[in-house]
């Protein structure tokens, strides 16, 4: 056979070969795509939210076969990208911004696992994870087999599997008192220590650790007392920190800076009874916190606690730092304005943030209150004096009166004469002919018609001139009359007289009269 022909047969066989391969891996690739897409709509998105216990370890422990079993045939770039996928916008952010600069599609599964794994998880410890879970309640609208349910996951969470050492350690912490927050983290950080060491830890030697922190507390302070008798022979009082007036780079560091004057008591023996802090409620929006009231501070402070948990306003910078008692630096991270709600008075202030366990409500804050509180002596003054002026009876029943009246129709202010018809607490019941209603006015709407009140009282002045005029004519032709009529007026009131005692008049008598009136 001719070379040629043989390298033609070859050539045909091996194109033939390579067509076979096309179809044999058409079908494999379909297969991958339509798994891909099948596992897509099987898998959850991954939300990170630790108060409901969804970490990533649960949800991967979830969703692991998925990846394991039916998608065991992807390639691994097909896995992680399918991964990424799954996760919820702020945790690819943030598993994004931890990794850079390496590229999340660059990574292999099980390393990206692992990652996310750190970032999505409980990082509290053991003893706290321990003492929510001795505080967990039942409510009274919780089922109490749902209740069940969940102690028994948030007790797997805490590892409650407890010795007797761990249990008196656990209840030596939680029953510390809220001021020793300081002492409450040495013993946290002793155990924890010692835990992750795989050390065994005993409530003695936590004592120990807190004995000897609050040991080395006291000396420091008491160096740092010494050191200031050396300085200063009199000690200034809480209370006489004066105002700074300025804050200017120019000036001294001491002159320059707020005054925060609050003291406490060091008493590890717990020989001195301690005095409850002065604190008022100062309310962020719908959160509320209770602040130390201090009038010998120059500045309103929060703490890094609370300024997280009111959103963490934006923080300006400052060029001063704080001075406690005792020339005590106190590092000042910036201030913000907020508006806040302060014994029922809305108040805009500046906070400044520290790291302290204090929030201390200065004297700017309490003045900006004072200030709001405020108001006028003048104007308690002029409502009594109207008021006393409304009390007097100012237009008596029956006076004559003219009443502001609005005309619905053109609009105009008129005065209408009425008639006063009794007083109600603060107005006057008034009697308009013209209305012919009864209509009701304050003091300001009602004046007195002048001329009616004394054409009222001249008619009264008349009727008594009368009665004393018809008296007198009365008078005049009884002393004008003759004898005769006075005698005809005797007999006839002794005839009456007779009458009256039921006697019968004489007819003597009546000839009498008679000849009389002739």
């Amino acid at each position: 056979m001719d070379a040629k022909v043989l390298e033609k047969l070859l050539k045909a066989q091996q194109e033939h070969f390579e067509k076979m391969l096309v179809r044999l891996l058409k079908p494999s690739e379909m297969n991958d795509t339509e798994l891909y897409s099948k596992l897509v709509g099987m898998i959850g998105e991954f939300v990170f939210d630790l108060t409901s216990g969804m970490t990533f370890e649960s949800w991967l422990g979830r969703h692991r076969s998925y990846f394991e079993e039916e998608g065991k045939t992807l390639p691994e770039s097909s896995k992680v990208r399918l991964l990424l996928s799954k996760l919820g916008p702020e945790e690819y952010a943030q598993i994004e911004r931890k990794m850079l600069p390496t590229k999340l599609s660059e990574m292999k599964f099980d390393e990206l696992c692992n990652e996310l794994v750190k970032e999505f998880s409980d990082h509290r410890s053991k003893l706290l994870k321990r003492f929510e879970a001795l505080n967990v309640k039942c409510s009274a609208l919780q089922d109490i087999v749902e209740f069940g349910n969940v102690v028994n996951a948030q007790c797997e969470r805490a590892e409650m599997a407890l010795s007797i050492e761990e249990l008196k350690i656990l209840i030596f912490i939680s029953g510390m008192p809220s001021d020793a927050t300081s002492v409450r983290q040495v013993a946290m950080k002793s155990v924890e220590n010692k835990s992750e060491k795989g050390h065994t830890v005993t409530l003695k030697e936590v004592i120990e650790e807190c004995r000897a922190y609050m040991a080395n507390k006291s000396e420091a302070l008491y160096l740092v007392k010494e050191k200031m008798s050396e300085v200063k022979k009199e000690v200034p009082e809480v209370n006489t920190v004066e105002k700074v007036k300025c804050w200017k780079d120019s000036e001294s560091e001491n002159e320059s800076s707020p005054h925060c004057a609050i003291l406490d008591i060091f008493d590890p023996m717990q020989s001195v009874e301690k005095e409850e802090w002065i604190k008022q409620k100062v309310k962020f929006g719908e959160l509320d916190i209770e602040m130390i009231v201090d009038t010998a501070s120059q500045i309103n402070v929060v703490n890094k606690e609370v300024w997280k948990s009111i959103g963490q306003p934006k923080i300006e910078k400052v060029n001063y730092s704080g001075i406690g008692l005792g020339d005590n630096k106190v590092e000042i991270e910036g201030k913000f304005k907020s508006k806040v709600r302060v014994k029922d008075k809305d108040v805009f202030m500046d906070f400044h943030v520290v790291n302290s366990e204090m929030c201390i409500l200065g004297l700017p804050g309490l003045k900006e209150v004072s200030v709001q509180n405020q108001k006028p002596k003048y104007k308690k003054w002029s409502e009594k004096k109207a008021n006393f002026k409304i009390q007097k009876n100012a237009f008596p029943n029956g006076t004559k009166v003219k009443v502001k009246n609005t005309n619905k129709r053109s609009g105009k202010i008129e005065w209408l004469k009425g008639e006063i018809w009794r007083k109600t607490e603060n107005a006057w019941k008034v009697k308009v002919s013209v209305l012919k209603s009864i209509v009701t006015r304050s003091f300001k709407e009602i004046r007195r018609d002048e001329w009616s009140n004394k054409k009222k009282l001249l008619n009264e002045d008349i009727k008594r001139m009368n009665i004393s005029e018809e008296t007198i004519v009365s008078e005049s032709s009884v002393t004008s009359s003759s004898v005769n009529s006075v005698d005809k007026s005797k007999k006839i009131k002794a005839k009456t007289q007779d009458t009256y005692n039921g006697n019968k008049p004489k007819m003597k008598d009546v000839e009498e009269d008679k000849q009389m009136e002739m």
